[in-house]
């Protein structure tokens, strides 16, 4: 075996089970209860109008309003530009990520914490998975050639999973299984995809 096979099956099983391990800490009610359950009033006593109005901007980068149209420009660019396993590399990320995101949150079927925005199940988050799939690709893709787009789409999924946080739509551990998730899947892609 390459030693980038290796790495790339060895960050592949830790992703996995520290995810797991997030799963089972969720569906046994053990670890994170305290921690989420302090940050979600946290935030709940100490919203602001415009702090809504902020965090609901960088939401909707990941929503389902604006990624289905975005991923397919970004598809038929990387297409149109000759650039077929990158399109390829990127519409699985996108497909996979929001298919089995939704599956594990209909397997969990978690409860959010109370807030008057949504109430479908909660973990993991997919706007914190679909984040990290859709900018964490980007960064990826463009490492090598241009440092700061990288870096930029690399902060843009903490940002936000804190405003799923802020806005008090999800737990903290419901941001940390979809980055560990997210992860999993773009590494997972990169490797099968052979991307540099």
């Amino acid at each position: 075996m390459k030693k980038r096979d290796r790495n790339f099956l060895i960050a592949i099983i830790v992703l996995a089970a520290i995810f797991i391990f997030i799963a089972f800490c969720i569906k046994f009610d053990f670890l994170f209860s305290g921690i989420d359950k302090k940050l979600s009033s946290f935030f709940f006593l100490h919203q602001s109008d415009i702090g809504i109005k902020i965090m609901k901007s960088f939401s909707f980068l990941a929503s389902l309003y604006f990624l289905p149209i975005f991923s397919a420009i970004i598809a038929a660019f990387f297409y149109f530009n000759r650039m077929g396993k990158m399109a390829l590399f990127y519409l699985f990320n996108v497909v996979f990520g929001a298919v089995i995101g939704e599956g594990i949150k209909s397997f969990f079927g978690r409860a959010r914490p109370l807030n008057p925005f949504e109430n479908n199940p909660s973990f993991p988050s997919t706007h914190s998975l679909m984040a990290v799939v859709v900018y964490c690709s980007f960064a990826w893709i463009f490492w090598n050639k241009n440092r700061r787009i990288s870096y930029i789409f690399l902060v843009l999924p903490l940002i936000i999973g804190f405003s799923r946080i802020y806005l008090n739509v999800h737990w903290l551990s419901d941001v940390l299984g979809g980055f560990v998730f997210g992860i999993l899947l773009v590494i997972s892609f990169v490797w099968l995809f052979d991307v540099d």
